[in-house]
């Protein structure tokens, strides 16, 4: 479900980020080395109504093997009353057949994971601060790009507005449940021009200009 956060517009790209609590947000992210791997589990977990953990050692939480042994026990429906012993073996082969081989193979893959991390030291990483300089560097590099395309437009362009919008979406990837964007009104003075470019000679001709009478929106 994609829920709409906040909205809004501003005079500038600067106050546009200034809307974002980066440090809320990062707490409900995946970041860092354990990034990854959190998100197979999160999915593992929502596909078969388990609640496996792991460690800051990246090892399985205590009690995981109980609750591994819950699960296929409840893949085998053995948590349902049989009418008979043939029903009950039905129940078995119809797991082996439909869903057995996917669930080895997810938890093997998460197990692996876990074991290479162990294997190459990798250190969980759980300070927001990395998340927070990352979208200050991002912050930065997005003005610097906006200022030089406002100084290429300005003697042609108007920029009426710029709006910013902040969604979630909670059944999104982990690295992409949150969105922000941001929208640039431009209004063209001398409608806009088309040109046809001559890659070798790094020049382009003017093909034909097209009057506008309208806003043209950049996200």
């Amino acid at each position: 479900m994609r829920d709409l956060l906040e909205t809004g517009n501003t005079d500038n790209i600067s106050n546009a980020f200034n809307h974002l609590d980066i440090e809320e947000i990062s707490n409900r992210l995946y970041f860092g080395p354990q990034a990854e791997i959190m998100e197979e589990l999160t999915n593992f977990n929502d596909t078969h109504r388990t609640n496996l953990k792991i460690t800051k050692t990246f090892r399985w939480s205590p009690g995981t093997y109980d609750m591994v042994k819950e699960l296929f026990s409840r893949k085998l429906g053995f948590d349902r009353r049989a009418n008979s012993i043939y029903s009950l073996l039905n129940r078995e082969d119809y797991f082996r057949r439909h869903g057995w081989i996917r669930v080895k193979d997810q938890l093997a893959r998460l197990d692996n994971k876990l074991a290479r991390l162990r294997w190459d030291g990798v250190v969980w990483l759980d300070d927001p601060s990395v998340a927070i300089e990352r979208f200050s560097n991002y912050t930065s590099y997005i003005q610097e790009k906006y200022k030089e395309a406002y100084d290429f437009v300005q003697d042609s362009t108007e920029i009426d507005d710029i709006y910013w919008k902040l969604e979630y979406n909670d059944r999104a990837r982990a690295g992409h449940k949150y969105r922000f964007y941001i929208q640039i009104v431009l209004n063209p003075k001398d409608g806009m021009n088309i040109y046809r470019s001559n890659r070798s000679e790094g020049t382009a001709d003017l093909i034909q200009n097209i009057p506008i009478d309208l806003d043209i929106c950049i996200n």
